[in-house]
């Protein structure tokens, strides 16, 4: 017997292998339980997030079916009310039939693999798939330079500028250009262009670089051009912003019209066609006068200027610069070159206290007269130096008889005196 119990205690010792393996499932039965402890309470959780998503589904068509019923007439209110329940009682009892189904099926399914289906409304299925997306997508990974490359950066960005810069210059494209001239109304954009010296051949960064120097070659080789501003609009495009001189007025030759810009300048001659409406008429022969009358025009007021009509010489013997201007009003005004600036600033005081067609003369005082008075007072000044001039040849003519009669009693004494003495006899 002894001998038949021996080999018995040697069945009952376990390997190393064995106690390995029982260690095993151990570990794998209490992973097991703890999973299924894990589903046990995600089940819970699900079931909890369907009660309330029904209860929340059911008080929206409650409050839905309270709206329509509201909406609706008199006379098929109640039938609308009993279908209403009908469908509300049959969707109540297919939620939870499927609802029932849905946790059975996710109690036999095992760990990722439950899913639920229920009829949900669009909302809930947009929350739901926010949900998932938001659950698998996958964790954003900033993109971290190293200090290295961090500080290779700027010198990276720099060379790539260069390089595309250059390779834009070797291409014809550097040199196409558009050049469009804005501003202009006596002179004409091909003599702009040909002011500015732009070539084709001349590349966009060249007129970049040398913009001012373009500029002034535009107001030097137009007399017209007052102001040139260039502008650039990528990728190619140029603008030449001209601003023209003011035309002051007209000078009348026997060709047609010579322009007087504000600088004292007079443009070649164009034709009456051309001539604008209104104008101010300059009568004078000297190219100093002009220019002088010019510069004494810009210093007065735009709107004394716009009622000028002509200006000529008053041919005065004791003002040889004084002028005659012929205003748009009627008057007429007499007034120095040389004190235009100062006196024709009153003329707008003194035109609105003399009738119109008033002479307002400035020669030495300031007063007012007209054409009849002059004509009077011309007649009385020829009065008046005839009268001097006979009184002159009187006083002449007196002169020369006293002079004669002078001369003769000179003439006499001279004779007497000059007699031979008659001889006297002696006793």
């Amino acid at each position: 017997m002894s001998n038949k119990q021996k080999p018995s205690k040697k069945e009952d010792v376990l390997t190393e292998w064995q106690k390995k393996n029982l260690e095993f499932l151990k570990r794998k039965q209490e992973k097991e339980k703890l999973e299924a402890e894990k589903q046990e309470r995600e089940l819970q959780k699900k079931k909890e997030e369907i009660e309330k998503n029904k209860l929340k589904r059911e008080q929206e068509k409650e409050q839905d079916q309270s709206q329509n019923l509201s909406d609706k007439k008199e006379e098929g209110l109640a039938e609308e009310i009993f279908t209403a329940e009908e469908k509300f009682a049959d969707e109540e009892l297919g939620e939870k039939q499927e609802i029932s189904q849905e946790v059975s099926s996710e109690e036999e399914k095992s760990e990722d693999e439950v899913k639920i289906t229920l009829p949900l409304k669009k909302d809930d299925i947009q929350v739901k798939k926010s949900k998932e997306n938001s659950q698998t997508a996958p964790p954003r990974v900033l993109f971290v330079l190293d200090d290295k490359v961090k500080k290779a950066l700027p010198i990276l960005i720099i060379f790539s500028i260069l390089l595309l810069f250059s390779i834009f210059m070797i291409t014809p494209y550097s040199q196409k250009k558009q050049i469009s001239i804005t501003g202009i109304t006596y002179t004409n954009e091909e003599v702009i262009y040909a002011a500015s010296g732009i070539k084709d051949s001349d590349y966009i960064l060249s007129i970049l670089t040398n913009k001012k120097q373009f500029e002034q070659a535009v107001v030097k080789g137009d007399p017209w051009v007052k102001n040139a501003n260039i502008s650039y609009q990528f990728p190619n495009k140029f603008t030449i912003t001209i601003s023209e001189y003011r035309i002051v007025a007209y000078q009348q030759i026997e060709a047609g019209f010579q322009p007087v810009l504000e600088t004292g300048r007079i443009m070649p001659t164009i034709t009456k066609a051309q001539m604008p409406e209104e104008f101010l008429l300059i009568e004078l022969l000297q190219q100093e006068d002009v220019s002088l009358l010019v510069k004494e025009l810009m210093t007065l007021d735009r709107e004394i200027v716009d009622n000028m009509v002509s200006i000529q010489l008053s041919n005065s013997s004791t003002t040889k610069d004084l002028l005659a201007i012929q205003m748009r009003d009627g008057n007429k005004v007499r007034v120095p070159l040389s004190q235009l600036d100062v006196k024709m600033p009153l003329y707008n005081d003194i035109a609105n206290q003399v009738p119109g067609g008033s002479i307002i003369d400035m020669e030495v005082g300031v007063y007012a007269t007209s054409e009849e008075l002059e004509i009077l007072s011309d007649q009385i000044k020829a009065e008046n130096i005839a009268k001097k001039e006979e009184e002159k040849a009187a006083e002449k003519a007196k002169e020369k008889a006293n002079e004669e009669a002078a001369n003769k009693e000179t003439n006499q004494d001279e004779s007497v005196s000059e007699e031979p003495n008659e001889p006297t006899i002696s006793e």
